[in-house]
C-alpha cells in the first residue's frame, strides 16, 4: 500500500483494517495472559514466517535427546521444582523436550560456557508448555533479579516452543540472559502475563547478544502482550535489550510485543548488525523501534515490513492509577553522550507502517519517528505514517552531533507518507543534515494549519517528485539552500 492508496485507506479506519490492507494482521487474536479475545483495533495475525536459509542450530548438533518427565523425572504439574535435574543434565549437546504441562523453576541457571544445549516444547502451541515460577519468585537468591538462565559464553543455544508464564500478580518477574559466540536460535516463545518495576524483574524479558563478528542469532517469533506500565521510567521492563557487546548479526522476525512499560525492543549501542523483520509493536512505552545503524564491516542494519500501532489513551492492561510517560513509534540513536557506545550510522527502514490514534505529549518524545543527533545517516524508503497525535511532529531528525555521530550524516526518505488531522507545525523536519534527500513521497495533513517539509541549517538538499497537500507551506526553508525544490501541491 502505497501514496494515495494509503491516504485513502488511512482516514478514518482503524488500525487493524489499515494493516490488513498492506499486508498486515487480523482481528480477533487470543491473548495468553487472560484468554480472552482483544478489540479489533488492538489485534493482529502473526505474519507468515521469514525464511531462515538453514537451521541456527541443527537437529545433529545434538547428540542426546532427553525427555524432561520419563527421562529426567520432572514434575509436569508444576508443583515440585525441576532445578535439580535440570541442572543434572546441562551437559554439552544436549536436547530437554519438554511435554505439555507446567514446570516450576525456582532458581537461576549460570552457564559459563555452553557447547549447545536446547529446551523444546512438545506441545501442539507454545502455551502447552508453560515454565511456572513462585509467586514473587520466593526462594530464589535475588527475587528483583531473577535470570531463568544466565548464559555467559559459548556456542549453540536453542529455546522453542514454550511459554513463560509470570502470571499477572505484578510482582513475578523472570528474564534470561543468553550472550554467544554464534548459534542463538529462539523460536516460537511467549513471555505471558504482567511484567513488573523493576525491584521485581531484570529489567528485560530477554538480553541477548553475539561476540563473534560472523556469528548470527534468530529470534524467530517472540510474543509479549500482558502489559507492564509501572512506576516512573526508567524503572520499567523492556522486551529484549542487545547491549554494547554485540558484534555478530541479530534478527528479530515474525514477532508481536505490546503494551510493555518500556522499550519493546533496545537494538542500539553495538558494534554489530540488527536486522527486525515482519514485526508488530503496539503501545509499548518509551520506544517501539530502538535501533541504530551498527557497525559491522560487512552487514547493514535495518527494519523491514514491519507495523506500529499506538493508542495510549485506549491501551490495555494499564494498571489503575498508571500513565504512559512518552512514547515513540521509532528512534533510531547510537549512544546518548558516550561516543564510545555511539557514532553508528546507515541504518535502513524499508516498509513500515505506523498508525497514531493518541499517544502522551512529552518534551523528551515529540516526535514519532525520530533521528536523534547522534546518529548519523539513515534510509526511510516506504514508510508510511498516520496521525491524529496532536503536538507531536510525525517525522524529525536532529542537526547530528560531530562528537557523538559518525559521517555521513544526509537522510533519504523515498516514498514516505504522512496523513492524518494532527495539529502539528510540520510534517518532516530534518535540521543540519547537508545532501538529505526526499523523493517520490506524499505528505497531506488536514484540519489546522500545517506545513509540509521543513529544512533548518540543511545545504545541497533534494526535494523531487513529491506532491505536500496542506493548509500551510508545503517547503519551509531556515537557514538552508537546497539544490531543488520540486513539489507539486494541493489534492490528488
Amino acid at each position: 500500500m502505497k501514496r494515495r492508496t494509503f491516504l485513502r485507506a488511512a482516514a478514518g479506519t482503524t488500525a487493524a483494517g489499515l494493516f490488513a490492507g498492506c499486508g498486515g494482521r487480523k482481528a480477533g487474536d487470543v491473548s495468553a495472559a487472560t484468554g480472552t479475545e482483544t478489540p479489533a483495533s488492538q489485534s493482529t495475525e502473526t505474519p507468515s514466517p521469514t525464511a531462515v536459509d538453514e537451521p541456527v542450530v541443527p537437529e545433529e548438533a545434538f547428540e542426546r535427546t532427553l525427555d524432561a518427565v520419563a527421562d529426567l523425572g520432572m514434575d509436569p504439574d508444576g508443583e515440585e521444582p525441576i532445578d535439580g535435574a535440570l541442572e543434572a543434565a546441562l551437559e554439552p549437546k544436549t536436547l530437554i523436550e519438554f511435554p505439555p504441562g507446567q514446570y516450576l523453576a525456582t532458581k537461576s541457571h549460570v552457564l559459563f560456557e555452553v557447547d549447545t544445549f536446547g529446551m523444546r516444547g512438545l506441545g501442539e502451541s507454545r502455551r502447552d508448555v508453560e515454565f511456572v515460577f513462585p509467586e514473587g519468585n520466593e526462594g530464589s537468591e535475588d527475587p528483583g533479579d531473577y535470570l531463568m538462565f544466565n548464559i555467559r559464553d559459548g556456542e549453540n543455544v536453542l529455546l522453542d516452543n514454550f511459554t513463560v508464564q509470570q502470571t499477572q500478580d505484578m510482582v513475578t518477574g523472570v528474564g534470561m540472559v543468553v550472550a554467544l559466540r554464534d548459534g542463538l536460535s529462539i523460536t516460537n516463545v511467549e513471555w505471558a502475563g504482567f511484567n513488573p518495576a523493576e525491584e521485581h524483574d531484570p529489567g528485560s524479558c530477554l538480553r541477548v547478544r553475539i561476540t563473534e563478528t560472523d556469528g548470527l542469532g534468530v529470534i524467530d517469533g517472540f510474543h509479549c502482550r500482558g502489559g507492564g506500565i509501572v512506576k516512573k521510567y526508567p524503572a520499567r521492563k523492556g522486551g529484549i535489550y542487545l547491549g554494547s557487546a554485540h558484534r555478530g548479526e541479530i534478527r528479530l522476525l515474525n514477532s508481536d510485543i505490546r503494551n510493555m512499560g518500556s522499550s519493546a525492543m533496545y537494538f542500539t549501542q553495538h558494534r554489530g548488525c540488527a536486522r527486525i523483520e515482519n514485526c508488530y509493536f503496539e503501545n509499548n512505552d518509551n520506544t517501539n523501534i530502538r535501533i541504530d545503524g551498527g557497525s559491522h564491516p560487512e552487514k547493514q542494519s535495518w527494519v523491514k515490513n514491519c507495523q506500529v500501532f499506538l493508542d495510549t489513551e485506549n491501551a490495555a492492561r494499564v494498571p489503575e492509577g498508571e500513565q504512559y510517560l512518552k512514547t515513540r513509534a521509532i528512534l533510531c540513536e547510537s549512544g546518548g553522550e558516550n561516543r564510545s557506545f555511539g557514532g553508528n550510522n546507515g541504518v535502513l527502514f524499508d516498509d513500515v507502517d505506523v498508525h497514531v490514534q493518541s499517544m502522551p505529549v512529552n518534551s523528551t518524545a515529540a516526535a514519532i519517528v525520530a533521528v536523534r543527533d547522534n546518529h548519523g545517516s539513515a534510509t526511510f524508503r516506504h514508510l508510511q505514517v498516520f496521525t491524529r497525535a496532536d503536538g507531536v511532529a510525525p517525522f524529525v531528525a536532529e542537526q547530528a552531533d560531530e562528537r557523538l555521530a559518525k559521517e555521513p550524516y544526509d537522510l533519504t526518505l523515498e516514498d514516505v507518507n504522512v496523513v492524518g488531522p494532527a495539529d502539528v507545525e510540520h510534517a518532516i523536519t530534518v535540521t543540519g543534515r547537508d545532501e538529505s534527500v526526499v523523493r517520490d513521497s506524499y505528505l497531506h495533513l488536514y484540519d489546522h494549519d500545517q506545513n509540509g517539509i521543513h529544512l533548518q541549517e540543511c545545504n545541497g538538499c533534494e526535494i523531487s517528485d513529491t506532491l505536500v497537500n496542506v493548509p500551510g507551506e508545503p517547503v519551509v526553508l531556515t537557514r538552508s539552500n537546497p539544490t531543488s525544490v520540486d513539489v507539486q501541491t494541493g489534492g490528488e
